[in-house]
Parts: C-alpha cells; structure tokens; sequence
C-alpha cells in the first residue's frame, strides 16, 4: 500500500469511527482498543468536569475521571447485553463520586480555584476554564440529588436536555424544570444565603 493510500484509508477509518453511535463503538470496542479511545474521546471532558463540580479539585477530579474509564473498559462484555453507554459511563462516574465521597468520609475541602485543562483532553481546544468553585460546590452539595446531577451534566458535563434525559431517564421537559428549579435554588443558596 502506497503512504497517500495509507493516510486516506487512516482519515476514512477515523470518520467513520467519529459517525458511529456510541453503542455500535462500544459493542467494537471489545475487540478493537481503537473503538474505545473514540468514547473516551467523546467523553473525557464531560466526565472530567462533571467530577470537578462535585469534587472541587482537580487532582481527585483527574483521578475519578481515570476510574470511571477503567471500570468503563472493563464492563464492556457486560455492555454488550444493551443499553445507552452515555447513562452507562455516567451512571460509573456517579457511583465512583459516591464511593469516594464515603471512603473519605465526605471531607470536601474544595480548593478555592479550580483550573480546568481542556487542552489535556482535547488537544485542539487552546481553552482553559478558570473557576471560582468553593462556594458553588458547596451549594451543590446543599441541593437535592436530583436536581444537583441535573445541574452538573448541563453545566459542566456540557450536555443538552435530551443529554440528560438519557443520563436520568426523564423527559426533556422534566430535565428543563428540574434545571430551572436548580437555578432558582442556586440562586437563594449563592446569594439570599437564606
């Protein structure tokens, strides 16, 4: 095969693995390592900053983020039985939060920035997020658990309404008050501190 074949066949296989769903990735990613560093493509970041707003700082953030797709890859055969991966590694990451959170006894000491690194994930993004976090995360912690994963996966996971409908089996409706709902509470906890 000829380099420019080489390179073309590398770009089609890298479209073609970009469009697929991430369940068809999922269900290849028990035979093909290549099909997973998609999803942990498509991932990372989310994952990432979703840790970061329950946590508070990067370094135990970092570490979640790497558990949860460590368990992830390991649970692929038992993913091959169905369902959405999104809700699946989502669902990881939350009960990763939540034992962590046990195992330290719920010792939250945020620190009081919180730099987060896009390009570590993202090698084309040249964006950094700056953070003012101590107060917020433990506003977050003060809110009922619906409505504060809510908020998290569509403030710092990034994702849309149907996103998180997906995520916390609710309609998108639900998903929109629930995170209005949030805002207003946020807003009495940040600011009325009533």
């Amino acid at each position: 095969m000829h380099v420019n074949d080489q390179s073309i066949q590398i770009v089609k296989a890298a479209a073609r693995m970009s469009s697929e769903t991430d369940e068809a990735l999922a269900w290849r990613a028990t035979q093909e390592v290549e099909a997973f560093h998609e999803l942990y493509r498509r991932y990372a970041l989310p994952v990432y900053r979703y840790h970061v707003a329950w946590k508070g700082n990067a370094p135990a953030a970092q570490s979640l983020t790497s558990q949860t797709f460590f368990e992830a890859y390991s649970r692929l055969t038992v993913y091959q039985l169905g369902g959405l991966f999104i809700k699946r590694i989502f669902g990881i990451a939350r009960d990763l939060r939540v034992q962590h959170s046990l195992a330290s006894g719920d010792s939250l000491r945020p620190d009081t920035s919180v730099r987060i690194d896009c390009e570590r994930f993202m090698p084309e993004s040249e964006m950094t997020l700056q953070v003012d976090i101590s107060s917020f995360v433990r506003a977050i912690n003060r809110l009922r658990d619906d409505m504060a994963e809510a908020f998290v996966l569509r403030v710092f996971a990034g994702f849309d309404a149907s996103e998180i409908g997906l995520i916390m089996v609710k309609s998108d409706v639900a998903v929109k008050m629930l995170i209005y709902q949030t805002l207003c509470e946020l807003n009495r906890l940040l600011y009325l501190r009533n």
